[in-house]
């Protein structure tokens, strides 16, 4: 073998090492990359999982917020029905005129 041949060989080796540590060093960083992506989607999936618990808390409390409110203006109706027979009923109060009765709005 010529020395220009060993010379060959020799930068050829040299050239397979500093690839075969490049490639290392690759695999480590993939590693270390796939780590993170994977604590990261663990991270985002836990975020994920809290707010939609909060969105459905929120959505109960909406609903128990309106059946509350339902009742209420149910009881404001009733209320206003039975004043309105007391009035009604009884000779010596004035005639009632809902527009000297304030009324409260149901809906906001």
């Amino acid at each position: 073998m010529s020395t220009a041949d060993k010379l060959q060989q020799l930068r050829l080796e040299r050239q397979k090492s500093d690839l075969s540590h490049k490639l290392q060093a690759l695999q480590a960083q993939l590693e270390k990359a796939e780590s993170e992506k994977s604590m990261l989607a663990e991270e985002s999936g836990n975020k994920i999982k809290q707010a939609l618990s909060l969105l459905d808390t929120a959505r109960k409390e909406i609903d128990k917020l309106k059946k509350e409110k339902e009742a209420l203006s149910a009881e404001v109706t009733d209320l206003r029905r039975q004043n309105t027979e007391l009035r009604s009923s009884d000779p010596a109060s004035p005639p009632s005129d809902l527009a000297t009765v304030p009324q409260l709005p149901l809906d906001p």
